[in-house]
């Protein structure tokens, strides 16, 4: 027998979309979405967009870059 409920998305989420509470599609304020995952840091080779709350591309030949300009290399 199949119920048709709705689980709570995981704490740092604001919308999310399973099967897993944490596969998140868009993140609570503060936090930047990283793939599936909110997070308070963007990884290497991305930094953070804040008008949309997302870890965008850093530029192919940047290792790291500068917040909302992905061109701007601070390592390679």
């Amino acid at each position: 027998m199949t119920t048709n409920t709705c689980d709570a998305c995981e704490g740092t989420c604001f919308e999310c979309d399973g099967p897993d509470s944490d596969n998140c599609t868009k993140c609570n304020e503060s936090r930047y979405l990283s793939v599936t995952s909110c997070v308070t840091i963007c990884p290497v080779g991305t930094f953070p967009d804040i008008s949309s709350n997302t870890c965008k591309n850093c530029d192919g030949s940047c290792y790291t870059c500068d917040e909302g300009n992905n061109s701007d290399c601070l390592s390679c």
